[in-house]
């Protein structure tokens, strides 16, 4: 069985933006090579159908680089925001591409773990499926104080897992989007969450996000190893 993979790639970088010189965030340079090029060569390997790309702030850069290529048979489609939608409303530019359930990951993360066992997840009445690494970092972001109560997602004030940024998703999760409405795709987790829609797994995997000078530091020490 083999699904499409949406990668969320609309960040500006804003607290990285001394090491972007001039490229936008998923773009950014790790020993030689842009951090998209690692997340897609790790991806492919994996039993998706196509690699969809959902590019925004200089969205251009991206399209040039990947749009149509080939990287292990994998087709790669990106799509550039005429305006910013969030993470959520971008979903929708994808939704013609999209079949029945689909993966999505950030396009500014690595989560060294194996999609092929989450595109197997049968996700029945639940809306969603979510992968959860440790939660260091106790009050940063929506999604850093989960537990797990069985499969189920939950919140848990003890911070001790966070969203990883790797879901599966039922396509009917998309109706209820509009496209004229900035969204993120985290508040309608956090919304699927509270009324038990939301299943999960923590992994004890190799995590990295380079949204910080100090992660982007740590991922040109440690890619090297993962790669």
């Amino acid at each position: 069985m083999k699904t499409d993979l949406v990668i969320l790639a609309g960040g500006k970088g804003t607290r990285i933006k001394n090491h972007l010189k001039g490229r936008c965030k998923p773009l950014v340079n790790i020993n030689g090579k842009p951090f998209l090029d690692y997340l897609i060569e790790k991806v492919s390997k994996f039993k998706i159908n196509n690699i969809i790309i959902l590019a925004g702030f200089k969205g251009n850069q991206i399209y040039e680089r990947y749009n149509d290529r080939l990287i292990n048979f994998k087709k790669i489609i990106c799509i550039i925001e005429k305006k910013p939608l969030g993470t959520g409303g971008a979903l929708l530019l994808a939704k013609n591409l999209l079949t029945n359930n689909f993966l999505v990951l950030n396009g500014d993360t690595i989560f060294d773990i194996n999609l092929n066992n989450i595109i197997k997840v049968k996700l029945e009445k639940h809306s969603m499926f979510l992968a959860l690494t440790n939660s260091k970092k106790k009050k940063y972001g929506k999604l850093h104080n989960l537990n797990l109560n069985g499969k189920l997602v939950i919140f848990d004030q003890k911070f001790k897992y966070k969203n990883a940024g790797v879901y599966l998703l039922q396509k009917s999760i998309l109706k209820n989007l509009s496209s004229n409405t900035f969204c993120s795709l985290e508040d309608i987790v956090e919304k699927k969450i509270k009324m038990k829609k939301v299943i999960g797994k923590y992994y004890n995997s190799y995590f990295i996000d380079i949204g910080t000078p100090k992660d982007l530091k740590m991922s040109r020490k440690t890619f090297s190893k993962i790669f």
